[in-house]
């Protein structure tokens, strides 16, 4: 994955005036740091989150491509996951901090946001692309091309953004419906990947709307794909929260020990303050009954 990064940047760097980001070096860094960011907290959590964060990097590492990239086998793939990223952070945010999707509605959403990142706007669009006929000779071959329809190619750049806008603003509704719903000790531990995510996929959300207006890629769609790009490095940094709140549970506890004065309500109060519960209760069995 950490190679893929470095292969799309530096074809970045080599061609900065057709690239996403742009070649400067404050851009290409945030790029990199950011992929690498993803890259080692998927290595940290849950497989099924690690996966949706692995997904995310590819996302984030095939976006940053310049438009066309050298070498057929990264156009082909620059074509079919070029808006992975969003849909992958979703799935992130949905299954941390457990590492599945619970509910069924999730998994229909998570599943309706690869159908259509991947799906739409990827593969159907490379099956009927023929960069030839569309007149970009400098394009490499499209590996995965079916048969060439510039009249498809012509549509699905205007309607795939658009179900790439609605599923990526839905995916954040989802999201912020799903944190608000957790406990308070889950939503605590959640916030920080959550609120990146709906971050990432509403300003994915404005970058497809603009690119569904045929609009020629300016300033503002290279500053929309940064922040893009920054959410999701926050995203990733988000998932220290959790070691950072369990040592404050450690710490309280650990204060606790060496009280001379410490009570049940003592414990029950530091508890509830490193958690993020106000509403914490501590539960023992009846000593004779066994019942609590």
């Amino acid at each position: 994955m950490s190679a893929l990064l470095v292969a799309c940047l530096a074809q970045a760097h080599d061609h900065p005036d057709v690239a996403p980001g742009g070649g400067t070096d404050a851009a290409l860094a945030l790029q990199f740091v950011a992929g690498v960011a993803l890259v080692a907290g998927a290595l940290r959590v849950e497989p099924g989150v690690g996966a949706a964060l692995l997904g995310a990097a590819t996302g984030l590492a095939l976006h940053a491509l310049p438009t066309p990239p050298d070498g057929a086998l990264l156009f082909t793939l620059g074509l079919v996951g070029v808006g992975l990223a969003p849909a992958a952070v979703a799935h992130a945010a949905l299954a941390y901090p457990d590492g599945r999707l619970t509910e069924s509605r999730d998994r229909a959403a998570v599943a309706i946001g690869y159908l259509v990142s991947v799906g739409v706007m990827g593969l159907l669009v490379a099956a009927v692309f023929d960069p030839r006929s569309g007149g970009c000779f400098a394009c490499p071959r499209n590996m995965l091309l079916v048969h060439g329809d510039p009249e498809a190619v012509d549509w699905l750049s205007h309607q795939a953004p658009r179900a790439g806008a609605v599923v990526a603003l839905a995916l954040a509704l989802l999201v912020l419906l799903r944190l608000v719903r957790r406990p308070p000790a889950t939503r605590s531990v959640a916030t920080p990947l959550s609120a990146a995510a709906v971050a990432a996929l509403a300003l994915s959300a404005w970058a497809d709307l603009r690119s569904a207006g045929s609009l020629a890629p300016d300033s503002t769609d290279r500053d929309l794909w940064l922040a893009t790009v920054a959410a999701l490095g926050l995203a990733a940094l988000g998932l220290a929260w959790r070691p950072l709140r369990a040592a404050r549970v450690r710490t309280a506890l650990g204060r606790l020990m060496v009280a001379a004065t410490a009570g049940p309500d003592d414990l029950r109060n530091a508890l509830a303050q490193a958690c993020g519960d106000p509403e914490l209760a501590i539960v023992v069995p009846h000593p004779e009954s066994a019942s609590r």
